[in-house]
């Protein structure tokens, strides 16, 4: 959480569906206090649920308004969805083009949720820390093959078995 500071304080068990047992708990209770994340309620956080594009772009923009010292830009939404400061906001520093998006209410893909995360913060950030040549699943003529090898060597990403298995197509849990 280097360059990150808490704005938001979070007391185990308040939200009723994530338990301090939960092998999750912990990376709840970080991106709920860097602000990064929110409940889909005052006591849920609804971990099994699916990671929508709208909620990826938001939590992306949201982690780069905190890098950068930037999240009053994000205060205000003028649009006529929840999202649409944040969709404004991402395309503005480049982390998404909304063009890309058939949809933003639709279940946002692995791959689309890792691409938003390597454009959010500089790649500096993501110095290597592990020794990864390849993943099962993912390719070199990939267009996200860089971005995401980048994310596996600094531990970001550690795939989704015991081989490395990333899954680009499929959507993502809140959890994850």
């Amino acid at each position: 959480n280097a360059g990150f500071a808490k704005t938001n304080t979070y007391t185990k068990g308040q939200f009723k569906d994530v338990k301090d047992t939960a092998w999750y708990e912990k990376e709840v209770q970080s991106a709920y206090e860097l602000g990064f994340m929110n409940g889909t309620s005052d006591t849920q956080m609804s971990p099994d649920g699916t990671v929508t594009v709208a909620q990826a772009v938001t939590i992306a923009s949201r982690a780069y308004a905190v890098y950068y010292g930037r999240s009053a830009e994000l205060e205000k939404n003028t649009g006529s969805k929840w999202y649409d400061v944040y969709l404004d906001y991402a395309q503005k520093y480049g982390i998404i083009n909304k063009e890309d998006f058939n949809s933003f209410d639709r279940a946002a893909r692995r791959y689309e949720v890792a691409l938003m995360f390597s454009k959010a913060l500089p790649e500096s950030h993501y110095a290597a820390k592990n020794t990864v040549t390849s993943i099962p699943d993912v390719y070199p003529e990939d267009e996200f093959y860089d971005e995401i090898l980048m994310l596996y060597k600094a531990g970001v990403v550690m795939g989704s078995d015991d081989y490395g298995t990333f899954y680009p197509n499929n959507s993502i849990k809140r959890s994850e």
